[in-house]
């Protein structure tokens, strides 16, 4: 395509490689469309990628600028050597896997990965022209032929690059580097032939010789893994590069599923975690006898455990997480939220087809939650924080291409031409996700805690009312505005247009059948597994399919904490008597004797607790009201906290009030001043001298945006503060009261700021590169706050007055603990350490189990009693 020259950079005085197009190509191509394809070339960052200097058109030549490599090409090496040293191979190939996989994360297929284009600097290798051959394409609108070029060196093109397909994914990638490691092993391209002709014929219609075969050698798992990289179709092949390098590494990889122990693999490659099959098939035998005057028998029932790792994703409010698992429609695979493979503080989405031992990890699904896969099996929709605030829906494709936004976050496709959208008012709209305006996105659901369930054949939804105490299941027609409750519960799930399941309050799953009119149970519901999980949203973690398979988790809420000192360093002591519970935050005392916990959940609150450090007692303070968001007064007697007075409705907002009491209980709660205007509880700060208080509520008409506000404890009305048109959360007064801390995604994404109080003005960005979750430290030498990665960092001050950041320091990784973005989920003690809510380990270990057959035996049951 192109012609290299070595030229000197005259302003930076060093050499470099400038490739020219050919004119031909050029011509074809035009200067403009390049140069704005190109672009997205030059933002790759990866040692093992050759960086892109400059791009552009001279003289009606169209040329791109790229380091001068001082060394020679992998092909140089191999017209010398023929054959590799295999460890030299391996290593070769993973360094490559590992720029692709970065390339395709980011969007890029490179297209021609052949041994030219593979640099070797020191034994290093370097790969070259990256992206050009989708900017080439690309920039030629299809108008490939006109040039008489071809993109892709025959020898390694990938079947679906030889067929000319227009959709090109990252599996391409994949097969062609295993055509490079397949030379490097054997001296010779998996296909050889006279002609382009013959070898593109023969990577259509033939299978590759075994590496084995021609070098004996070679490791089972490194020829498992070349073999696997080669197949014709994408979907055999591995689902990413990283997954390919993990396979090349691992000595027990094998395509036989389960040659090695099961173990969670990263697209087949390497073991990610245990999720092994459990023993435990029990088959039961549900009729005896044999009559043609008989109805036919109910399905053979068998039950299993799957042990899978669950994940919360890193800076998602725990009531916006969701349900983790999602079943296939068939019940042929499982996706569930789990550790992302290139990121322990990352979660992504893994399929366990349920006739193997392994999982896959899903490629380009890296922070997902929330999976549902779709009503065709093809793809899974799922939800992503975005970086700076808010959520974002997605689909990611199960044949390999990269994942697409999706216009609604809370929307599920039904049908080819029919959409659910939870929310407050559930409706089923005719059309696809992408079809719909952003004024349904209120209606879509923007609390994940609006679950709804379509019946079979659409003409009623069951959803999950959110209760000011306790949720309850409403069903509701798409075409009226009549709704009818059906008691408390929540998780509601259709098995038939019938048979309607949910959980109770103790996590128990039930099931009823409803009348014709579906306004009622015919006869109380059958409580049938004694013990779901719950995800942080409340979301019960159990998933059905439409063949009537039942998969679910044992065992207790998901969110359970229980606080625990840690040290700047990271070493972690528990809590004396610190029991797991489901805690909404916490608030230290000034001498760090006491700490008050709110029991409940984050967003609507709970009952708030004071635990005595020292003795390990705990006793109630706040009860029978929904209250949180506790902060101490100076004396450290007395505790400040919010509660709700009024809740919500989809139509006004809330009503909070501010109270105190003594930690002594001895005299009643009183009310601080007027209630104010919210969609939730928010968060309290207050003064040093008990003067004033500051609190951050979501406001209207801007839906979710949130805004900090203050008055004097005892006021009435609010003053907003640093009020803009971004979010601004978390506030925390300087010990000497002079200055607010603060988060706010004014930027695009959530940084700390220091603002001077209460004239506002003065403002001073802590954060570099994002943060959440700032706090002062006691004497005000320092700001903690945790870092988007989840680092908590420590940032020393200079102090008079001005605040000068003077000194940034990562002190340890706090993904173990419990965060939010909109709420600062740990305290500081006067001598440095950090009190925390550490995350139930076991619940991320979570035993599944799944029933085969079980809706089938639940409906022969409740016919039974009919």
């Amino acid at each position: 395509m192109a012609t290299v020259y070595l030229a000197e950079d005259l302003k930076h005085k060093r050499q470099v490689a400038i490739k020219v197009l050919k004119p031909e190509l050029a011509a074809v191509l035009g200067a403009e469309r390049f140069v704005q394809e190109i672009t997205t070339t030059a933002a790759l960052q990866h040692p093992h990628i050759l960086p892109l200097f400059d791009s552009g058109e001279a003289a009606g030549f169209l040329y791109y600028v790229m380091p001068f490599i001082d060394g020679e090409t992998l092909r140089a090496k191999l017209d010398r050597e023929t054959q590799l040293g295999i460890e030299e191979s391996v290593r070769i190939a993973s360094d490559v896997a590992s720029a692709l996989h970065y390339a395709h994360e980011h969007g890029v297929v490179h297209r021609d990965i052949k041994p030219e284009n593979i640099l070797l600097h020191d034994g290093r290798p370097i790969v070259a022209d990256f992206g050009i051959a989708l900017a080439v394409s690309a920039a030629a609108g299809g108008r490939m032929t006109e040039t008489g070029l071809s993109l892709g060196t025959p020898h390694y093109m990938s079947p679906e690059q030889a067929t000319a397909e227009k959709e090109i994914s990252a599996r391409s990638d994949v097969y062609s580097l295993g055509s490079v490691l397949y030379e490097m092993l054997t001296g010779e391209p998996p296909h050889m032939g006279n002609s382009a002709q013959q070898i593109i014929m023969k990577i259509i219609t033939e299978d590759a010789a075994p590496v084995t075969k021609l070098r004996k050698a070679v490791p089972v798992n490194v020829a498992a893994a070349v073999g696997k990289s080669l197949e014709k179709l994408p979907a055999d092949r591995f689902v990413s590069a990283r997954a390919f390098a993990d396979a090349l590494t691992n000595p027990g990889f094998t395509t036989a599923q389960g040659a090695a122990s099961g173990g969670m693999v990263a697209a087949g490659g390497s073991r990610r975690t245990v999720l092994g099959l459990a023993a435990a098939l029990a088959v039961m035998t549900l009729v005896t006898g044999w009559a043609v005057t008989r109805p036919a028998p109910p399905p053979v029932v068998t039950a299993a455990t799957l042990s899978v790792e669950l994940r919360t994703p890193l800076g998602v409010p725990l009531n916006e997480v969701g349900n983790p698992i999602s079943i296939a429609p068939d019940g042929s695979f499982l996706v569930f939220v789990g550790p992302d493979p290139d990121s322990a503080n990352q979660t992504a989405l893994w399929r366990r087809n349920l006739d193997q031992l392994n999982a896959v990890a899903i490629p380009g699904t890296r922070g997902a939650y929330s999976p549902a896969v779709s009503y065709d099996a093809n793809s899974v929709s799922f939800v992503r924080r975005n970086e700076g605030g808010g959520s974002s829906g997605w689909e990611a494709s199960f044949d390999g291409g990269l994942p697409k936004r999706r216009r609604l976050v809370f929307a599920w496709q039904l049908t080819e031409d029919q959409v659910l959208l939870g929310g407050s008012r559930p409706t089923i709209q005719e059309g696809t996700v992408d079809e719909f305006p952003d004024s349904l996105r209120d209606r879509a659901g923007l609390r994940m805690r609006s679950i709804a369930s379509a019946s079979p054949d659409r003409r009623v939804v069951a959803f999950q009312h959110v209760g000011q105490r306790v949720d309850s299941i409403w069903i509701a027609r798409p075409e009226g505005e009549d709704r009818t409750s059906l008691g408390e519960g929540s998780s509601p799930v259709f098995l038939r247009n019938h048979l309607l399941a949910f959980l109770t309050r103790d996590g128990t799953l039930q099931v009823g059948r409803l009348n014709p009119d579906r306004t009622g149970f015919i006869a109380p519901p059958d409580p049938l597994v004694p013990s779901v999980a719950t995800s942080g949203s409340g979301r019960g973690v159990f998933t059905v399919s439409s063949d009537g398979s039942l998969v679910y988790a044992p065992g207790a809420s998901a969110g359970r904490t229980r606080p625990v000192w840690v040290s700047a360093s990271g070493q972690v002591v528990p809590v004396p008597m610190a029991e797991w519970q489901v805690h909404g935050g916490m608030a230290l005392s000034p001498d760090a004797t006491r700490v008050a916990l709110v029991i409940g959940d984050l967003s609507r609150g709970g009952e708030i607790w004071v635990k005595n450090l020292r003795s390990g007692t705990t006793s109630p303070l706040v009860t029978n009201v929904v209250a949180g968001r506790p902060a101490w007064t100076r004396d450290g007697t007395t505790l400040a906290y919010l509660v709700e007075a009024r809740r919500p409705t989809p139509a006004s907002n809330g009503e909070y009030r501010v109270e105190s009491r003594g930690v002594d209980r001895s005299a009643p709660a009183q009310v601080r001043g007027a209630p104010y205007a919210g969609l939730n509880l928010g968060e309290l700060a207050i003064t040093p001298d008990d003067e004033f208080i500051a609190v951050r509520r979501a406001v209207r008409p801007r839906g979710l945006d949130r805004d900090i506000a203050y008055r004097a404890f005892d006021a009435d009305s609010l003053i907003p503060f640093a009020a803009e048109d971004a979010q601004e959360r978390s506030p925390r007064f300087s010990p000497d009261g002079r200055w607010l801390l603060y988060a706010s995604d004014r930027t695009g994404r959530d940084e700390i700021y220091v603002e001077a109080f209460p004239s506002g003005g003065r403002r001073v960005q802590v954060s570099l590169e994002g943060g959440r979750e700032p706090i002062w430290s006691r004497d005000g030498s320092q700001i903690f706050y945790r870092a988007l990665d989840g680092w908590m960092t420590a940032v020393r001050l200079r102090r008079g007055n001005e605040i000068v950041p003077v000194a940034r320091e990562r002190l340890f990784d706090a993904s173990g603990f419990l965060a939010n973005q909109y709420l600062t989920m740990y305290d500081v003690a006067p001598d440095g350490r950090f009190l925390m809510l550490e995350l139930d380990a076991r619940l991320e270990r979570t035993e599944l189990v799944i029933i085969r057959n079980w809706v089938q035996q639940v409906e022969a049951r409740l016919e039974g009693r009919r």
